[in-house]
């Protein structure tokens, strides 16, 4: 596992899918050392453009995404491809759900948001959609679980005024069983946002003006904030873009995010940078499920590492 593009960790945190040119592949985690893991490969699943990979556990499959939103499930012992669907359009990570009906036979559910707006259910086990697809005639980014529930946070995509404009983002939750759109927070149209894994709160990012700088240079501000109040915890403004390789660690303390000199890891509360971990050419880092370790993707040299120590 050295090159890797993306990384999704099986939520037992004993193995992680690593995504690599149009690979699949599954490595368990063997302890190394005190502060480090070694992945040993078990499969390869051949996948052209795959962009995601989700996990249904109780239906033991694998769901890989690819650039035309076509699903593969896969065999989480194997990797072997069990079905697949049609191309149902680009969009990003879908999530697995608990079943929202009691008389299906599927205890999961794979939903999948279109960037056009089309709402999937699909079989995690067999690939079939359960429901009808719902058209919500918005452009969708970015869907997130809202914890103990059955909706979903999803960004919709507002349209720029001119042509110098930048487009914009709001955030809206999906109830799974109605298909009811509702919008979460009023007046806070940002250019991306990122809702952590517990829905209490959420990384807007803006970009702000600064006529003292260069055209081509980008002044961006990120702002974590209240889902409940709107209110603002912190903010931070960066001379680059950090944004799109930016995840939440799963109990919501940290921010790790990417860019053209390594990894960075922020304390979710103040934003203040804990870690720079140089590194070349490198990818969107991936938490495992305890937050204890963390997977900086990038080229030749991939490492899995413990985040205390990283922290000091």
């Amino acid at each position: 596992m050295k090159t890797t593009f993306r990384a999704f960790f099986i939520h037992d945190g004993n193995s992680i899918i690593s995504l690599v040119s149009n690979r699949v592949e599954k490595h368990a985690l063997v302890p190394k050392g005190n502060s480090e893991l070694s992945p040993r490969k078990t499969w390869t699943a051949k996948i052209k453009n795959c962009l995601y990979v989700v996990e249904a556990p109780k239906a033991e499959r694998l769901i890989a995404t690819d650039t035309s939103g076509r699903h593969f499930g896969l065999c989480c012992e194997t990797g072997d491809i069990l079905w697949q669907s049609d191309a149902l359009g680009e969009g990003d990570a879908g999530l697995v759900v608990a079943s929202l009906e009691k008389s299906r036979c599927s205890q999961e559910v794979f939903v999948f948001a279109t960037w056009s707006g089309v709402l999937h259910q699909l079989d995690p086990a067999n690939g079939k959609h359960l429901v009808e697809p719902a058209d919500f005639l918005s452009q969708f980014r970015d869907m997130r679980l809202i914890s103990s529930s059955q909706s979903v946070y999803v960004t919709t995509i507002v349209p720029a005024k001119s042509d110098i404009d930048p487009v914009g983002e709001k955030l809206n939750e999906i109830n799974l069983r109605t298909n009811k759109l509702t919008e979460v927070l009023r007046n806070t149209f940002s250019h991306g946002i990122k809702v952590s894994p517990n829905g209490d709160r959420a990384l807007y990012f803006y970009i702000d003006d600064d006529s003292t700088r260069l055209e081509a240079d980008c002044v961006e501000r990120w702002e974590v904030k209240n889902i409940k109040s709107g209110s603002t915890i912190c903010r931070r403004t960066f001379v680059d873009s950090h944004r799109w390789k930016s995840v939440w660690s799963p109990d919501g303390n940290y921010i790790a995010t990417a860019d053209q000199n390594g990894h960075i890891i922020f304390a979710a509360d103040t934003l203040e940078t804990l870690a720079e971990i140089a590194g070349k050419d490198c990818q969107t880092p991936a938490f495992d499920p305890s937050g204890k370790y963390v997977c900086l993707c990038r080229a030749a040299n991939t490492k899995i590492l413990a985040l205390e120590p990283l922290l000091g």
